[in-house]
């Protein structure tokens, strides 16, 4: 008698699961016709002007009379000209044995070029080199370009 009552549940709970994959529902089409009144989400605002506080609400005293402010207007300050950079892109350096310097690959305004640390080119100088990065000096400014 268990048994039975146990297979009529099991196969009951079958059916709603395999029948949930397989049956065609229809779904009713739900069309909303009714009329929208914008007029009831509008927020009327009441605007009015603020009065200019005569009396300070901090310390209770009355302020005084203002003066007209000076509008400060700065001087006009010579830009400092600096040294025009090419466009230089820093490719990498090779160390040699019987060099304690090394040769570094540059391109200088599209020109490869080969230079080594310390010698000056077109009033640039070498002054590190690095793995990643390279610092040139063009007179007294310095800036450092990363490897391409």
């Amino acid at each position: 008698m268990l048994l039975i009552a146990l297979l009529i549940i099991w196969s009951i709970v079958g059916y709603k699961f395999i029948n949930g994959f397989f049956a065609k529902r229809e779904m009713p089409e739900l069309s909303l016709s009714l009329p929208i009144n914008y007029s009831e989400n509008l927020v009327i605002r009441d605007t009015f002007k603020l009065k200019q506080l005569r009396r300070d609400p901090f310390l209770g005293s009355y302020e005084k009379s203002f003066s007209e402010t000076k509008v400060f207007t700065p001087s006009k300050v010579a830009v400092k000209k600096s040294n025009s950079w090419p466009k230089i892109e820093y490719f990498g350096y090779v160390q040699s044995e019987n060099s304690n310097h090394p040769l570094i690959l540059l391109k200088i305004d599209n020109k490869l070029i080969r230079i080594r640390k310390g010698t000056q080119k077109d009033h640039l100088i070498i002054k590190e080199v690095y793995e990643d990065s390279i610092l040139v000096l063009n007179g007294k400014d310095r800036k450092m370009f990363l490897k391409q």
